[in-house]
Protein backbone atom coordinates (compact mmCIF):
# COMPACT_ATOMS: atom_id res chain seq x y z
CA UNK A 1 0.00 0.00 0.00
CA UNK A 2 2.62 2.19 0.79
CA UNK A 3 4.40 1.76 -2.27
CA UNK A 4 1.12 2.56 -4.38
CA UNK A 5 0.85 5.64 -2.40
CA UNK A 6 4.68 6.93 -3.11
CA UNK A 7 4.36 5.95 -6.89
CA UNK A 8 1.13 7.72 -7.18
CA UNK A 9 2.72 11.25 -5.35
CA UNK A 10 5.64 10.94 -7.66
CA UNK A 11 3.46 10.43 -11.05
CA UNK A 12 1.84 13.64 -9.43
CA UNK A 13 4.58 15.54 -8.84
CA UNK A 14 6.23 14.53 -12.98
CA UNK A 15 4.58 17.24 -14.77
CA UNK A 16 5.72 20.13 -12.49
CA UNK A 17 9.32 18.40 -12.88
CA UNK A 18 9.06 18.19 -15.98
CA UNK A 19 8.17 22.16 -16.42
CA UNK A 20 11.05 22.99 -14.45
CA UNK A 21 13.14 26.07 -14.88
CA UNK A 22 17.03 25.37 -14.75
CA UNK A 23 19.41 28.17 -14.52
CA UNK A 24 23.06 28.88 -14.72
CA UNK A 25 24.95 31.24 -12.80
CA UNK A 26 27.21 33.31 -12.67
CA UNK A 27 27.96 35.21 -8.92
CA UNK A 28 30.71 38.24 -8.11
CA UNK A 29 30.28 40.07 -4.86
CA UNK A 30 31.46 40.99 -1.65
CA UNK A 31 31.21 38.68 1.66
CA UNK A 32 31.68 41.46 4.15
CA UNK A 33 29.52 45.00 4.21
CA UNK A 34 31.81 46.40 6.71
CA UNK A 35 34.58 49.01 5.30
CA UNK A 36 37.43 47.70 7.24
CA UNK A 37 36.70 44.02 6.44
CA UNK A 38 35.84 43.68 2.90
CA UNK A 39 35.89 40.29 1.37
CA UNK A 40 35.40 38.74 -2.37
CA UNK A 41 33.33 35.73 -3.67
CA UNK A 42 32.71 34.77 -7.11
CA UNK A 43 30.11 31.51 -7.50
CA UNK A 44 28.95 29.13 -10.29
CA UNK A 45 25.93 27.72 -9.92
CA UNK A 46 22.89 25.83 -11.14
CA UNK A 47 19.19 26.96 -9.76
CA UNK A 48 16.68 24.47 -10.41
CA UNK A 49 12.69 25.67 -10.05
CA UNK A 50 10.81 21.85 -10.63
CA UNK A 51 7.56 24.21 -10.73
CA UNK A 52 8.77 26.51 -13.28
CA UNK A 53 5.26 27.31 -14.33
CA UNK A 54 3.61 28.01 -10.51
CA UNK A 55 3.74 31.84 -9.18
CA UNK A 56 5.31 30.19 -5.97
CA UNK A 57 7.58 26.94 -6.24
CA UNK A 58 10.40 25.52 -4.03
CA UNK A 59 14.40 25.57 -5.59
CA UNK A 60 17.14 23.59 -5.21
CA UNK A 61 20.48 25.31 -6.23
CA UNK A 62 24.38 23.60 -6.42
CA UNK A 63 27.54 24.62 -7.44
CA UNK A 64 31.18 25.62 -6.34
CA UNK A 65 32.51 28.75 -4.44
CA UNK A 66 36.03 30.51 -4.36
CA UNK A 67 36.00 33.31 -1.70
CA UNK A 68 38.04 35.29 0.52
CA UNK A 69 36.79 36.74 4.05
CA UNK A 70 38.66 39.27 5.66
CA UNK A 71 39.04 39.51 9.76
CA UNK A 72 39.82 41.98 11.96
CA UNK A 73 41.87 40.39 15.08
CA UNK A 74 43.77 41.76 17.97
CA UNK A 75 47.62 42.10 17.89
CA UNK A 76 50.53 42.81 20.10
CA UNK A 77 50.85 46.50 20.60
CA UNK A 78 53.03 48.33 18.34
CA UNK A 79 55.43 51.07 19.84
CA UNK A 80 53.74 54.86 18.15
CA UNK A 81 50.85 52.76 16.54
CA UNK A 82 47.03 53.70 18.11
CA UNK A 83 45.67 50.35 15.87
CA UNK A 84 46.99 47.46 17.68
CA UNK A 85 44.96 44.85 15.16
CA UNK A 86 45.68 43.56 12.10
CA UNK A 87 43.15 42.20 9.28
CA UNK A 88 43.55 38.45 8.22
CA UNK A 89 42.78 37.03 4.52
CA UNK A 90 41.25 33.62 4.95
CA UNK A 91 40.84 32.05 1.47
CA UNK A 92 38.34 29.35 0.67
CA UNK A 93 37.03 27.53 -2.00
CA UNK A 94 34.63 24.43 -1.99
CA UNK A 95 30.64 23.28 -2.98
CA UNK A 96 27.38 24.62 -1.61
CA UNK A 97 23.69 23.93 -1.80
CA UNK A 98 20.49 25.54 -1.16
CA UNK A 99 17.12 25.53 -0.66
CA UNK A 100 14.67 28.17 -1.09
CA UNK A 101 11.18 29.58 -2.44
CA UNK A 102 10.61 31.15 -5.88
CA UNK A 103 7.61 33.57 -6.14
CA UNK A 104 7.46 35.27 -9.95
CA UNK A 105 6.21 38.91 -10.03
CA UNK A 106 5.45 39.50 -13.64
CA UNK A 107 6.56 37.38 -16.88
CA UNK A 108 10.24 38.76 -16.66
CA UNK A 109 10.59 39.20 -13.09
CA UNK A 110 10.76 37.01 -9.91
CA UNK A 111 12.28 36.88 -6.21
CA UNK A 112 14.01 34.51 -4.45
CA UNK A 113 14.27 33.49 -0.65
CA UNK A 114 16.78 30.64 0.09
CA UNK A 115 19.58 29.09 2.68
CA UNK A 116 22.88 28.30 1.16
CA UNK A 117 25.34 26.23 3.14
CA UNK A 118 29.03 26.18 1.98
CA UNK A 119 31.59 23.41 3.04
CA UNK A 120 35.03 23.13 1.60
CA UNK A 121 38.93 23.58 2.36
CA UNK A 122 40.40 27.07 3.49
CA UNK A 123 43.38 28.89 4.51
CA UNK A 124 44.90 32.29 5.67
CA UNK A 125 47.23 34.22 3.11
CA UNK A 126 50.09 34.33 4.93
CA UNK A 127 50.81 37.98 4.46
CA UNK A 128 48.12 38.43 6.29
CA UNK A 129 49.66 36.99 9.45
CA UNK A 130 51.49 39.31 11.73
CA UNK A 131 55.05 37.94 12.87
CA UNK A 132 53.89 34.55 10.70
CA UNK A 133 56.77 32.18 9.00
CA UNK A 134 55.29 29.41 8.69
CA UNK A 135 53.11 28.76 5.81
CA UNK A 136 49.43 27.47 7.09
CA UNK A 137 47.64 24.03 5.95
CA UNK A 138 44.39 24.04 4.59
CA UNK A 139 41.49 22.88 6.80
CA UNK A 140 37.79 22.84 7.32
CA UNK A 141 35.71 25.71 6.10
CA UNK A 142 31.63 26.44 6.23
CA UNK A 143 29.40 28.72 6.11
CA UNK A 144 25.79 29.16 6.03
CA UNK A 145 23.90 32.06 4.55
CA UNK A 146 20.40 33.41 4.52
CA UNK A 147 19.68 34.92 0.57
CA UNK A 148 17.03 37.55 -0.80
CA UNK A 149 17.24 38.01 -4.73
CA UNK A 150 15.69 39.60 -7.38
CA UNK A 151 16.13 38.30 -10.80
CA UNK A 152 15.02 39.50 -14.58
CA UNK A 153 14.98 36.98 -17.11
CA UNK A 154 14.94 38.28 -20.52
CA UNK A 155 13.83 35.67 -22.33
CA UNK A 156 13.24 31.68 -22.18
CA UNK A 157 16.01 30.47 -23.25
CA UNK A 158 18.20 33.50 -22.67
CA UNK A 159 20.16 35.89 -20.05
CA UNK A 160 19.28 36.44 -17.05
CA UNK A 161 20.48 39.74 -14.58
CA UNK A 162 20.38 39.54 -10.47
CA UNK A 163 20.82 40.95 -7.42
CA UNK A 164 21.30 39.51 -3.94
CA UNK A 165 21.74 40.46 -0.08
CA UNK A 166 21.48 38.62 2.83
CA UNK A 167 23.96 37.88 5.92
CA UNK A 168 26.15 34.90 6.05
CA UNK A 169 28.19 33.27 8.92
CA UNK A 170 31.54 30.95 8.76
CA UNK A 171 34.09 29.12 10.46
CA UNK A 172 37.39 29.15 8.68
CA UNK A 173 39.98 26.65 10.53
CA UNK A 174 43.64 26.04 9.35
CA UNK A 175 46.69 24.63 10.60
CA UNK A 176 49.49 26.45 11.75
CA UNK A 177 52.50 24.08 11.45
CA UNK A 178 53.35 20.28 11.33
CA UNK A 179 52.88 19.57 14.60
CA UNK A 180 49.46 19.92 14.43
CA UNK A 181 48.46 23.01 16.18
CA UNK A 182 45.43 24.58 14.56
CA UNK A 183 43.48 28.25 14.42
CA UNK A 184 40.62 29.56 12.95
CA UNK A 185 38.68 32.22 11.95
CA UNK A 186 35.07 32.91 12.06
CA UNK A 187 33.06 35.59 11.62
CA UNK A 188 29.14 36.94 10.73
CA UNK A 189 28.73 39.74 8.40
CA UNK A 190 26.04 41.04 5.24
CA UNK A 191 27.07 40.04 1.89
CA UNK A 192 25.87 41.26 -1.67
CA UNK A 193 26.02 39.57 -5.08
CA UNK A 194 25.56 40.60 -8.58
CA UNK A 195 24.44 37.47 -10.74
CA UNK A 196 24.93 36.77 -14.49
CA UNK A 197 22.71 34.22 -15.95
CA UNK A 198 21.32 31.85 -18.21
CA UNK A 199 17.46 30.67 -18.18
CA UNK A 200 17.82 27.14 -20.40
Amino acid sequence: MKKTTYLIFLLMLFPSFAAAEVDLRIKGGITHLSTSEIGSNVQLEFDIIPMGQSTVSPLIAAGYFDRTHSKKIATLPVPGSKDNSSTIDYDASGLLGAVGIRVKTGEHGQLESKVEFSQGKGKPNISTIPGSINQPQEDSYTATAFILGYYYTFSRPGVQLGIEVGTQSFDGKYKVNMFGQSGKISGSAGIANITLGFRF
